[in-house]
């Protein structure tokens, strides 16, 4: 699920986005077939107003949402840099809330991947995990962008200058 432009998006397996109305009835307003593959996360880029979404197939798609169609304005790929697979799943997605213009990416090559969104060009890569990257988000003074995932480790990226990590490492549990 993702909130933006007044509305909130879903997606998943079955391949489309749809919009919902947050106000009054909460209706399906609009739905299009997005991805070739699963569809696993979205982000929304409010000031380029756009609707980004990562799939199974490693792929990123740049959506222009109308009030009755939506267009595809741009596509990424990611592909790892040593592995198999000729692109990997992208799990997570988010934008940087201060400047919006540069979308951030993880997946399963391990990776967080910085795109510029104007350019349409890939920045920069942050390695430092040992598994799928699965979740991605900025800390509410918007300066450091955290990410974690399947290393049960949670890393904190401060994106000024040369992007620098910390980390912490907590040990899984279970929950009663």
């Amino acid at each position: 699920l993702q909130l933006g432009f007044g509305a909130l998006f879903s997606s998943s397996a079955d391949k489309t986005i749809r919009r919902y109305d947050v106000r009054g009835e909460h209706a399906e307003t609009l739905s299009w077939d997005a991805h070739n593959h699963s569809i696993t996360c979205m982000a929304c880029a409010e000031r380029l107003e756009l609707l980004c979404s990562g799939a199974e197939d490693g792929r990123i798609c740049l959506w222009k949402v109308g009030a009755d169609a939506a267009t595809c304005s741009g596509t990424f790929t990611i592909r790892p840099a040593h592995h198999h697979a000729s692109n990997l799943a992208i799990y997570a997605l988010a934008v940087d809330p201060v400047s919006g213009d540069v979308l951030f990416s993880g997946g399963a090559d391990y990776r967080v991947h910085m795109v510029d969104l104007r350019a349409r060009t890939m920045l920069h890569t942050l390695c430092g995990h040992t598994s799928t990257v699965r979740a991605l988000c900025f800390t509410p003074d918007t300066n450091l962008l955290c990410s974690s995932g399947g290393d049960f480790n949670l890393s904190v990226w401060s994106l000024g200058g040369s992007p620098q990590r910390r980390t912490t490492r907590d040990t899984p549990h279970s929950v009663d």
